[in-house]
């Protein structure tokens, strides 16, 4: 497509974008109808092979609004003007290949809709965004365009594809809807949402959906830790890892030093819940070390506490107040000047429980008290709380 582009080397903008234009359609007429073609076989083949009622699959005209189609490109022009000839070219080429897919899903809905046959929108990208995973972790319940994709729409670049079945019975090779529900379920929780049905709960969900790698929504895989400019092995390995979390990183199942091997823990859980995770070789400053790690590219101070109950205490959780402050300092010593942002982690405490939530709340207490941007708490069985 883009070489096709290339041939109509003007320097008038309004031919370039004339062409571009033409050349999409021409695409959209050919390339289009085979795949509409193609997703009606599969659609009459899923339906056979699932038992689903409904009539052979029809090919559909206008299933692409060409007006859109022209607009975008008119809005592209912008970049010839610019002189990124080379970037018009490119997103002209996008839009091509993204309604050769369009004709595919839209030929899909269409027939579903037209004979009440359920569907799921899977996601085909390693980029699909929070709002078109939370429809693809419902697996297949939809049985019209305007509830599958409610007041989202469908974006330009949407990697999604339609596929006709029931819950319970259909399995498509790669997407497991019902991994994706969990790892819904997860972020909700971590975003302490209470309603799931109710607007601000999706709202906080999705927000909450925003900070994971899209692998991990997809497929569960954790992701991987950046350790380039500090190995793991400084750190430690765990020994036996066919052990319950309650166990598995109990120092003496972990290899290396007490100070950095409780690190291990945070690092797993948060690869686990989908944080993409960078960590930072230790460089001492000033009687304080550097700050830990990059979460999802921002500077993240990292505290493993092992503090033991003293109910006789005055202020038994003072532990808390001491490592929120002491990551305080070190981010004040920060030649970037960054915003605040740290992890604490509950494993080597001996709060539980209630105790547990106590913890919670005197963490978010000191968080906002020292002015920190993000906050999150790993808890003992390694679900993680967004606190602030």
């Amino acid at each position: 497509m883009e070489d096709t582009l290339r041939l109509e080397d003007s320097s008038d903008v309004a031919a370039i974008r004339e062409s571009a234009i033409s050349a999409i359609a021409d695409t959209i007429d050919i390339q289009g109808d085979i795949a509409q073609g193609l997703a009606a076989e599969l659609y009459d083949a899923i339906c056979l092979t699932e038992g689903i009622e409904s009539k052979p699959a029809e090919i559909f005209d206008g299933v692409i609004d060409r007006d859109m189609m022209v607009e975008k490109v008119h809005y592209y022009a912008r970049d010839i003007v610019a002189g990124m000839r080379e970037k018009f070219d490119r997103e002209c080429a996008d839009l091509a290949e993204y309604y050769v897919r369009r004709c595919a899903y839209e030929n899909t809905v269409r027939n579903c809709d037209a004979n009440d046959v359920r569907y799921a929108r899977i996601p085909t990208g390693e980029e699909t965004c929070e709002f078109c995973f939370m429809l693809a972790s419902r697996g297949f319940v939809y049985h019209s365009e305007a509830k599958a994709k409610g007041a989202h729409g469908v974006h330009q670049n949407c990697d999604c594809i339609v596929m006709p079945g029931v819950n319970g019975k259909t399995e498509i090779h790669g997407y497991d809807w019902r991994g994706m529900h969990d790892r819904w379920l997860k972020c909700q929780a971590t975003a302490g949402v209470q309603d799931g049905e109710s607007f601000d709960g999706r709202h906080a969900t999705l927000k909450e959906v925003a900070t994971r790698d899209p692998r991990w929504l997809f497929s569960g895989t954790p992701t991987p830790i950046d350790y380039s400019e500090k190995p793991r092995s400084t750190y430690g390995e765990v020994i036996n890892d066919q052990l319950p979390i309650p166990r598995k990183y109990a120092l003496a199942n972990i290899t290396g030093k007490d100070n950095e091997k409780k690190d291990v823990f945070v690092h797993d859980m948060l690869s686990g819940n989908g944080f993409r995770v960078q960590v930072h070789e230790t460089i001492e400053n000033g009687g304080f070390t550097n700050i830990d790690l990059d979460l999802n590219g921002n500077r993240c101070e990292v505290k493993s506490p092992e503090a033991k109950r003293n109910p006789g205490s005055k202020d038994e959780l003072k532990f808390v107040q001491r490592n929120v402050q002491a990551a305080r300092h070190q981010f004040a010593k920060e030649v970037s000047r960054c915003e605040s942002r740290m992890v604490m982690s509950n494993y080597y405490t001996e709060f539980e429980g209630e105790k547990e939530e106590l913890v919670i709340d005197r963490y978010r207490k000191e968080l906002n008290l020292q002015g920190f941007t993000e906050g999150l708490f790993i808890r003992k069985d390694g679900s993680i709380v967004r606190v602030k």
